[in-house]
């Protein structure tokens, strides 16, 4: 219990210094001799998604293949353990297991949306986009209604595909490749909706890199 309190501490200051890439890679190294089932739920959770986040998907994968059958005991690793695999991809291998994490679950579904834009198949994302903002409770409302209007204001539908993987690319912590894509998006589609949403996304990417001026 000692360790595990200490770990959690060392997460959150890691988080706390800019540092939680590396940090949770280290913490859960040093917990790698006690089974996943003995550490506390939260932190068993917070360091899977901290894993999945920072791009180490073959850790996750081993810690959630060490858990075994006691995985059902965590609810919240069947959605982490989809969207790790959607992470590594390519965006259909999760398809599976997102739908099934999505039962109940407002971020399940829209998760499983966003896998679906991913991969292109927006008109098949907008039905669970949709669902997704009837709850005006859910966090996710909000950028399901903004995916929503861009997939119904598209003009080219033919660009949606490319904005699917210029989205991808950025959720799963590629931005060079997001920012290749974003600017051959914006020098490509006609002044409009789309045209803005690519200028906007390469400006952003530009800003993060430290181009300001461009």
């Amino acid at each position: 219990s000692a360790r595990t309190a200490a770990a959690r501490r060392a997460w959150q200051v890691c988080a706390q210094h800019g540092t939680a890439r590396e940090g949770v890679l280290r913490v859960s190294r040093a917990l790698a001799d006690l089974p996943p089932n003995a550490w506390s739920a939260d932190l068993l959770v917070g360091i899977v998604r901290g894993l999945r986040e920072a791009g180490y998907t073959a850790e996750v994968r081993a810690l959630l293949d060490h858990l075994g059958d006691r995985r059902s005991a965590y609810p919240e690793l069947a959605l982490e353990g989809a969207l790790n695999e959607l992470r590594e991809g390519p965006p259909e291998r999760a398809f599976a297991m997102l739908e099934r994490a999505a039962h109940g679950s407002s971020e399940g579904v829209f998760r499983y949306a966003e896998a679906l834009f991913f991969a292109g198949m927006a008109d098949s994302a907008a039905a669970l986009y949709r669902l997704v903002s009837s709850n005006p409770a859910s966090p996710y409302t909000g950028p399901a209604l903004e995916r929503l209007f861009l997939i119904e204001d598209a003009d080219p539908r033919t660009a949606l595909p490319g904005l699917g993987r210029m989205a991808y690319e950025s959720w799963r912590g590629e931005p060079k490749r997001a920012a290749v894509l974003a600017e051959s998006l914006y020098r490509a589609l006609p002044r409009g909706p789309l045209g803005a949403h690519a200028a906007l996304a390469l400006s952003a990417h530009r800003d993060q890199s430290g181009d300001g001026p461009e």
